[in-house]
């Protein structure tokens, strides 16, 4: 499995190893995270601001995709999250299609140990 934080990509042979790469994420305010398996697809794009995260499921090239919805947000029904992409460009979402960066950590976890066993 292929994973890339802010453009530095690493390949991912065992669930320890990538659990140690996605504490990095904490280390930084915003992130943009790709996770892709040796074939190239399906492909998770995840963008992250401290604690908040969006992902984004890619089935092929081309592909509009799925985005992540919070069906227990609570707050103001405008309220946006801002996220950075390696590139400096900025994206605002809404923030009730923000999951926590603990989901983003699970979600990842399941992933890749699909790819790594049937890879």
């Amino acid at each position: 499995m292929n994973l890339q934080i802010n453009g530095v990509p690493s390949e991912i042979k065992d669930a320890h190893e990538l659990q140690k790469i996605l504490e990095q994420i904490h280390r930084r305010p915003f992130a943009e995270v790709w996770m892709q398996p040796a074939s190239a697809w399906p492909t998770i794009c995840a963008l992250v601001n401290s604690d908040a995260a969006w992902l984004m499921y890619l089935r092929f090239d081309g592909d509009a995709g799925f985005s992540t919805r919070n069906p227990g947000f609570s707050g103001t029904p405008h309220a946006v999250i801002e996220y950075r992409l390696t590139n400096d460009q900025r994206n605002e979402y809404p923030a009730a299609d923000n999951v926590s960066i603990r989901r983003l950590h699970c979600l990842a976890f399941r992933v890749a140990s699909l790819d790594l066993e049937l890879g």
